[in-house]
């Protein structure tokens, strides 16, 4: 061999792992753990070029050697746009295939595909697991689309327990965000096994030792102080050496290798453009043009571009791929890197890059693509008036939109771009990009293209949809929702189905406003919508009538309404607008209803398909849902932790409904937690939404508010003077606190005689005892409020009793009281006692210290001493002290260090202790991942809900 003639470098494949003793022994660990029948997951995590794909590579080869079976699949940026292309590669394209290939894409023309995707892939990645420990690889996870990162978390955390170790590559930075975080979140809730391997650069031994490998020699400093120049990123390394190599710069003398100079490579100091001029015309042309095709694509695609038979480019891609720009990936090729992509692409000019992507998509809508895979394309490369281009964008943005609302609305203002001056056209995509933008809860933009598209002349029928989409805000009170339906009303020229749908959010617009005539508007809809095909705006209309019979009394009529609902929900499009909107309304009704578990159960489902679909603000409500259950379960620390950031937006008087819920309920929480502060900020809250509340339902819970925190200080006079002469105490729609309002009601009526608390208590009795056979939790609550107006022991023990299988444990705990005091006033003291004795229990074990202390005092009176002791929990929401939970929530709110002390009147020494103690119990390290913890915390089974923090003694 000459002296200047660098030899044959090794291939890569079989090069070993340097500089990653670390993670590799953190793999074996995990590939000992699946050997032993036990799951895990291993997060892969760093920037291009650092060695993620090697190491998932010795992981899957680790695997098999230890008996298990390798299940892979790379996700790419052009399938983005297609709901589980990565998990369907790696399940069902193995040999032999793990899950029903045609089952599970017959579930494509399923609405609401998400959820049945996620169960049949759990079932058979279960049963294949049983036969044979599984790893299930994805490589570059953070290009999966939103459906992908969100079952991927599902089937994590549903799969802990069983043999599969779920492995994922992805890139540092915010594109990985996503897939990061869904691993963190299981791994610090306790679901799963996790480990979270960020690959650093590899050390200047390890670089050292690559080189030495692909050269098969020695080394001497000259190429290690060259190797050091990569900065340890393992692809640099390969591209230096690549270089040198081209270079004719490497020396071989006595088994060592050296470099000749000390200068960097041409390759890595010149462009892409002087790699590709060293190539055949032919080979840079197909380079180039392949620069701009999606990241994997077929020798077909490159032909037809091209305008070749196929025969005729092997000997451009063989040189291609000799000269390490491309390589095959199973029947298709790509780049080696995308860093070689991205700088092939520059260097076209832009004009010539914009025609042949625009060629590229026509080329593969031919070829039989699908709108989405070439939307990008589309996007980036047509001209305004391509009238195809937007015909195509329109597609891609409606079948994206069951994946990734946002993205779809990216798509679709591309399409409103590029339509040109094309009226009807302009005017129906308005409505559509309205739309979109309101399902993707990006509400400002929905705003203010509804306001530029309403001011011009628009047809009837556009700015009907635009209206329509309008009543869908969440950040609008119910009464200026309800007017764009009206003003829908008032158009002509409508479709049937327009003016159906119109009817039935109008209906549900009233219902939020507190109006009962919502009921026969709703049934109106449904008269309308049942000679067209509309599911979801079907069961929206369904779901306003349940809440309308349940604030007039006809509890059992609303659970039944919402039991079919439920029992319909695989025909429901959850991702729709009108579809989500009534699994909240239904969930809602449930909630009240006491049916806590129903409630919970239909949140986390819907909940999973407006994360995927990246619905911020959908999944907000359905968290505030969430909480109101928690708080009727006396989950009380739960739901403290959720609503209490919702005080400080009431305060400052920018706040909406959802907000008056957050109020109502935390309200309750304060004084069942006897937290004279959260009381004090509560009421200063709700004095405001009293007095300037935007509906009447928010003024009566607000006036409910200041009634709770009168009565908690002992002044009944105060307590009476804010409960009103007219509002209904039970207003529409109703809330889990609306009967703690009416009980509370009931006893300041019994202990003043006051007439006025007199009669709103008959006037919720009557509500409550309107339907016969009632509803178990309205039949419960109207026993207690009958027994409180009557003084009747009978009545309250039937109450107690209905109570007791209630899931409304704070209810039942009051009615024991209550019956307790009765029965001591009776001079049934032994009975008395026992009573006050369970309601002292159940208190307790939910960590209601201001309800076990004041029915501690009432023990004592016979002689009984009860006292409450503090378990704090080690860790988790529930052992954050007052202190530091208020510290907490004002961080999680965005409030700095300085902020914080001076709205809590301490010193920054002691805030900055109070949040490093709040880092320690929740296991954060930084401000972001408290706001992450906060978002994403665990909600509690029904085996959990009786843990408390307290011990009755």
């Amino acid at each position: 061999m000459a002296a200047h003639e660098p030899r044959c470098v090794t291939a890569l494949e079989v090069l070993p792992v340097r500089g990653r003793s670390r993670e590799l022994a953190v793999i074996d660990t995990l590939v000992e753990r699946l050997a032993g029948g036990r799951g895990s997951i291993v997060l892969i995590d760093g920037p291009p070029g650092i060695g993620k794909t090697r190491l998932l590579r010795e992981c899957g080869e680790r695997t098999v050697s230890h008996g298990g079976r390798l299940l892979s699949a790379t996700a790419t940026e052009h399938q983005r746009a297609v709901p589980f292309a990565p998990l369907f590669s790696a399940t069902l394209a193995a040999d032999p295939p793990v899950g029903d290939a045609d089952a599970l894409r017959a579930l494509g023309s399923v609405t609401d595909l998400r959820y049945w995707v996620v169960r049949e892939l759990q079932s058979a990645i279960a049963e294949a697991a049983r036969a044979t420990p599984l790893m299930i690889a994805i490589d570059d996870a953070h290009l999966a689309d939103a459906g992908t990162v969100t079952a991927l978390r599902l089937l994590m955390a549903a799969l802990a327990d069983a043999p599969v170790l779920w492995a994922l590559t992805t890139r540092n930075g915010t594109c990985g965000a996503a897939i990061r975080d869904a691993v963190q979140a299981l791994g610090a809730g306790g679901v799963a096994h996790a480990a979270h391997l960020l690959l650093p650069p590899v050390d200047v031994v390890a670089a050292a030792g690559i080189v030495s490998d692909i050269l098969g020699s020695s080394v001497d400093d000259s190429l290690s102080q060259l190797a050091a120049q990569a900065m340890g990123n393992p692809f640099l390394v390969i591209e230096l050496l690549h270089g040198l190599r081209e270079d004719n710069r490497i020396h071989f003398a006595g088994g060592r290798a050296s470099a000749i100079g000390p200068a960097l490579p041409r390759r890595m100091v010149t462009t892409m453009e002087k790699r590709l001029d060293s190539l055949n015309p032919m080979t840079r042309e197909l380079v180039g043009l392949a620069s701009i095709l999606p990241e994997r694509f077929s020798v077909t695609l490159l032909a037809r571009m091209l305008d070749r038979r196929p025969a005729e480019l092997v000997g451009a891609i063989t040189e291609a791929v000799r000269a390490d720009l491309l390589i095959g990936d199973e029947e298709l090729l790509k780049f080696r890197h995308d860093l070689l992509r991205s700088a092939a692409r520059n260097t076209l000019p832009e004009s010539l890059r914009r025609a042949l992507e625009r060629e590229s998509a026509d080329v593969l809508l031919d070829l039989g693509a699908v709108p989405e895979d070439v939307a990008p394309q589309l996007a980036r490369s047509a001209e305004v008036g391509d009238l195809a281009a937007v015909a195509s964008l329109r597609s891609a943005a409606r079948s994206l939109a069951r994946a990734d609302c946002s993205g779809a609305a990216d798509i679709a203002l591309r399409a409103l771009e590029l339509a040109g001056c094309e009226p009807a056209l302009r005017a129906a995509l308005l409505a559509e990009n309205v739309e979109l933008l309101i399902r993707a809860s990006r509400f400002d933009e929905a705003e203010a293209m509804a306001a530029r598209a309403l001011s011009g002349d628009l047809p009837p029928q556009a700015e009907a949809d635009i209206r329509v989409s309008l009543s869908m805000l969440p950040t609008r009170w119910p009464q200026h929702r309800a007017a764009e339906n009206r003003s829908v009303l008032t158009l002509p020229d409508l479709a049937p189905v327009t003016r159906a749908r119109n009817q039935a959010w109008l209906a549900s617009t009233m219902m939020l406003d507190g109006q009962l005539a919502a009921g026969p508007v709703a049934r109106e809809a449904l008269e309308q919508l049942a000679r067209l095909d509309d599911v979801e705006t079907e069961t929206l209309a369904k779901t306003t009538v349940a809440a309308v019979e349940l604030a007039t009394g006809y509890g059992r009529r609303a659970s039944a309404i919402c039991d079919d609902v439920m029992a319909g929900s695989a025909r429901l499009g959850a991702s729709s607008s009108a579809g989500q909107a009534a699994t909240r309304y239904c969930s809602m009704v449930l909630a009240a209803l006491g049916r806590l578990e129903d409630a919970t159960a239909n949140v986390a489902v819907n909940r999973a398909v407006a994360e995927a679909e990246r619905k911020t603000s959908t999944v907000q409500l359905l968290d505030m849902i969430q909480a109101m259950c928690d708080a009727a379960a006396g989950q009380l620390g739960q739901a403290r932790a959720a609503f209490a950031p919702h005080v400080q937006t009431v305060g400052a008087h920018d706040y909406v409904v959802a907000d008056v819920v957050a109020l109502t309920h935390l309200a309750l929480v304060a004084v069942h937690l006897d937290d004279k502060t959260l009381i004090r900020h509560t009421s200063s809250a709700a004095r405001g939404v009293a007095q300037d509340g935007c509906t009447d339902s928010a003024r009566v819970r607000a006036r409910c508010v200041l009634v709770r925190a009168a009565w908690y200080r002992g002044d009944l006079t105060s307590a009476v003077r804010h409960l009103g002469q007219k509002a209904p105490l039970l207003p529409l729609p109703l809330w889990p606190t609306d009967f703690d309002n009416a009980v509370l009601t009931a006893r300041l009526a019994a202990a003043t005689g006051d007439e006025v608390a007199h009669r709103h208590a008959g006037m919720t009795l009557d509500v409550l005892e309107r339907e016969n056979p009632r509803a178990p939790l309205l039949s419960g609550v109207a026993q207690y409020v009958r027994g409180l107006l009557e003084r009747d022991v009978a009545s309250l023990a039937g109450a107690v009793n209905t109570l007791s299988t209630a899931e409304r444990p704070m209810l039942h705990a009051a009615a024991l009281e209550d019956l307790g005091q009765l029965l001591r006033d009776a001079d049934q003291r032994d009975a008395a006692a026992d009573t006050l004795s369970q309601a002292f229990d159940v208190y307790s074990a939910h960590g209601a210290v201001g309800d076990a202390r004041r029915t501690a005092r009432s023990l004592h009176d016979f002689g009984v001493s009860r006292r409450i002791v503090r378990t704090r929990a080690k860790t988790g929401w529930e052992s954050l002290t007052p202190a530091e939970l208020r510290v907490a929530e004002l961080v999680i709110e965005g409030a700095s260090n300085p902020e914080v002390a001076q709205r809590l009147s301490l010193s920054p020494h002691t805030v900055n202790t109070h949040l490093r103690h709040v880092y320690s119990k929740l296991g954060v390290n930084s401000r972001t991942e408290l706001k992450r913890v906060a978002a994403v915390k665990r909600r509690p089974t029904r085996s959990t809900r009786q843990s408390s923090g307290l011990r009755a003694v």
